[in-house]
């Protein structure tokens, strides 16, 4: 069955989306620049509470390594709720022309099509992989 849910701008199609999803799902911002760098984000909660993304970007002139992973510190890059932090990298984005589509990953086989859709690889795999093994794993 698939539930991978794709939405591009969360004020058009409103995602079916908790905020308690931030403990149990992985959310995902895929943004490609038009020179066509591209960058592979998922979100994180804070030490403070609030939330931000982070990930890496690829080079169109190097396709074949994502750079290291960080947590992005843009002025936009923070929110108090999920929506809040989706529509302020939205809104950002559109401004700058960059494409943005976002995904909400519900379980193991999410996670492995998004892997391998953008052929992500390197530290920012691992994360993914690590967090993915952490909230799709059987709770006792």
């Amino acid at each position: 069955m698939v539930t991978l849910k794709i939405f591009g701008d969360p004020r058009i199609k409103i995602p079916q989306i908790l905020e308690t999803d931030i403990n149990d799902k992985i959310i995902i911002a895929y943004k490609v620049t038009p020179e066509g760098k591209r960058f592979l984000n998922y979100m994180i909660k804070n030490k403070n509470g609030t939330l931000s993304f982070r990930g890496s970007s690829k080079s169109c002139y190097n396709d074949d390594k994502w750079s290291t992973a960080v947590t992005w510190t843009d002025s936009y890059n923070n929110g108090h709720t999920i929506m809040d932090l989706l529509i302020k990298e939205y809104d950002k984005m559109r401004d700058i022309d960059w494409s943005t589509t976002h995904y909400v990953l519900e379980n193991r086989l999410d996670l492995n099509n998004i892997l391998q859709a953008y052929d992500v690889s390197s530290e920012l795999r691992t994360e993914l992989e690590k967090l993915g093994a952490k909230i799709f794993s059987p709770k006792p």
